[in-house]
């Protein structure tokens, strides 16, 4: 099975920062989803390649502290996902082509943050 890997060094946001930024300003959210779809889109299109086949994401969500649940780190997802579209990689998010995504969270030794997506096909 072929596999592509994408890789981003950033502490992305997750579901308590989105909610806070949709409270805190009517557009909040929606320029922090612009922004982040714009990093993961850039990113897409230096690492990967097209993918016309149904995937399987397996996210590895790299965390400086223990501070936030997976569940709250792998809201990101969205980003993700939306910048591999934007960038051309996949040509939708639907479960006809995402066919799995899995989660895990690493805690880094050097207090770094970032997410490594292995997709495979």
């Amino acid at each position: 099975m072929p596999r592509q890997v994408l890789e981003v060094t950033a502490k992305c946001p997750g579901m308590n920062d989105i909610i806070g930024a949709a409270r805190n300003s009517r557009f909040g959210s929606a320029s922090m989803k612009k922004k982040w779809t714009r990093i993961f889109e850039k990113a897409s299109r230096k690492q990967l390649s097209p993918i016309k086949h149904p995937v399987h994401l397996e996210c590895i969500w790299i965390e400086g502290d223990r501070r936030r649940d997976l569940d709250n780190v792998s809201a990101a997802i969205k980003f993700v996902l939306d910048g591999m579209i934007a960038a051309g990689v996949l040509v939708d998010d639907s479960q006809k082509l995402v066919r799995s995504i899995s989660h895990t969270v690493e805690t880094s030794r050097d207090k770094s943050y970032g997410v490594v997506v292995a997709i495979d096909y």
